[in-house]
């Protein structure tokens, strides 16, 4: 048995997957991120149309005008995934889960005229944002709602990966922090690892920026006896000590360094610049850990587009790249960071 992506177009197979982004959104929609900023025009600020002039304001408080929250533009998606296409990227991962806009036809047109094989996800995102009936189903209820995604799809179109799973602790409706996570928030956790077991997809988890967060998921996951390999940490750029990515590189997990070109303020995140994410990633080269980490760019709101000045899907290859092999790496690191960690996480 020869491992594949499973795209919304069908099998991919592993070697045909190329230059990869294992976490990246294109359609998706955001309204459960929406805050007021604290500013006399806030409710006009929140309701105008995203335009040229407004993006200094949107990235200082990129969750407060709703237009920029909302990744509901194909036509432009086609657009950027064109610039990735001519750096050299071929497949991308949209980690959208169930209840964040995801639409599975969506993103198979894309795919067809973009001709960029798509991985969809599925599962759960954090209890802030789901879904009324998700608070109440139990474990079983929510795997038995993820293989079906991964083994029938909807209209035949399948998810070929589980995530992002979103872990973050805040309760829906208070947002008050009850813990590391919520109880829902574990039992799709741990539904997700048994969906992952029982189907072979891999496991994308959403982690909050709290370094203490690291230790509570990771023994969730070996306490449904989850191979590492199979699991990537997402967002541990966003957490700022690099002792816990190698606690979690130690114990054989992928990371994810997924937010190269983010720029953004809003309550829930702060993010560092790509300098720091350069020399964490050329840190966990030297320590042996190259094979564990994954990049991408998190493109969740529209000023990431470049089409409203931000970096875009092709951030990466083209000023990331460049410096990185300027700063000594090979052409064999860049390949196994691009290409091999990508398809040996999501093919199988």
């Amino acid at each position: 048995h020869k491992a594949h992506a499973h795209t919304v177009q069908g099998l991919t197979p592993q070697e045909d997957l190329g230059v990869t982004l294992t976490h990246e959104h294109l359609f998706s929609d955001g309204s459960s991120f929406f805050e007021l900023d604290d500013s006399d025009d806030a409710e006009e600020f929140a309701n105008m149309p995203l335009t040229s002039h407004l993006i200094d304001r949107v990235i200082l408080s990129s969750c407060s005008n709703r237009d920029n929250i909302n990744l509901d533009n194909p036509e432009i998606v086609i657009a950027e995934l064109e610039d990735f296409i001519q750096l050299g990227g071929h497949t991308i991962v949209d980690v959208t889960p169930e209840g964040m806009g995801r639409d599975p036809h969506v993103l198979q047109m894309i795919s067809r005229r973009s001709g960029v094989p798509i991985v969809m996800g599925c599962g759960f995102y954090c209890e802030y944002s789901c879904e009324p009936w998700v608070l109440n189903a139990t474990i079983d209820e929510l795997m038995q709602r993820m293989v079906k995604d991964l083994t029938e799809g909807n209209d035949g179109i399948r998810s070929g990966i589980i995530g992002e799973i979103g872990i973050n602790g805040q309760e829906r409706g208070t947002l008050n922090y009850v813990g590391e996570m919520t109880p829902m928030e574990e039992r799709s956790l741990r539904a997700a690892c048994r969906a992952s077991i029982e189907t072979g997809a891999a496991l994308s988890i959403h982690q909050p920026n709290r370094a203490s967060a690291v230790p509570k998921i990771l023994s969730v996951l070996e306490s449904e006896n989850m191979k590492p390999e199979k699991v990537i940490l997402c967002h541990m750029s966003s957490i700022w000590d690099f002792s816990m990515h190698l606690y979690a590189l130690e114990r054989g997990y992928r990371i994810g360094y997924d937010n190269f070109g983010m720029m953004l303020k809003n309550s829930r995140m702060r993010y560092l610049d790509d300098s720091q994410r350069m020399d964490w990633l050329i840190e966990v080269f030297k320590q042996g850990y190259g094979d564990q980490v994954l990049v991408s760019h998190d493109i969740w709101c529209k000023v990431q587009w470049k089409h409203f000045g931000g970096g875009g899907y092709g951030h990466f290859l083209r000023t990331i790249v460049p410096t990185l092999l300027s700063r000594g790496f090979t052409d064999s690191d860049i390949n196994l960071l691009l290409v091999k960690n990508p398809a040996a996480l999501i093919a199988y």
